[in-house]
């Protein structure tokens, strides 16, 4: 069976939706989610056209560690304070780091 390469726009369209999902229950209709929303939809076409046009399998949405590297990034980097010592928020900030680098390690070197 031949091995699936997604490419990154599967991941940062994953990545878009669930911030536009995150984003919608926090704070309604906004306009950063409208843009979140258009992300999404370029990125998911793209990487649906492209794994079709490589293999005819229509592959959209992923969810990696780049993802969910982004996601720890994107919450756990607000609630990082100097003066407060708040060891979960380091904790889950340094995994979305890692897991982010991770993400970009393999993509450059596979």
């Amino acid at each position: 069976m031949k091995k699936l390469r997604t490419p990154i726009t599967s991941s940062i369209s994953g990545y878009s939706l669930i911030l536009s999902i995150l984003n919608y229950i926090e704070f309604g209709m906004s306009n950063f989610l409208w843009i979140i929303i258009i992300i999404f939809l370029i990125t998911f076409s793209w990487s649906a056209y492209s794994t079709y046009k490589n293999s005819n399998i229509v592959f959209g949405i992923s969810m990696d560690n780049g993802v969910m590297g982004g996601l720890l990034i994107t919450y756990f980097y607000p609630l990082i304070n100097m003066e407060e010592v708040a060891i979960s928020s380091y904790i889950a900030f340094i995994v979305g780091i890692y897991l982010l680098l991770k993400y970009i390690m393999k993509k450059i070197f596979n």
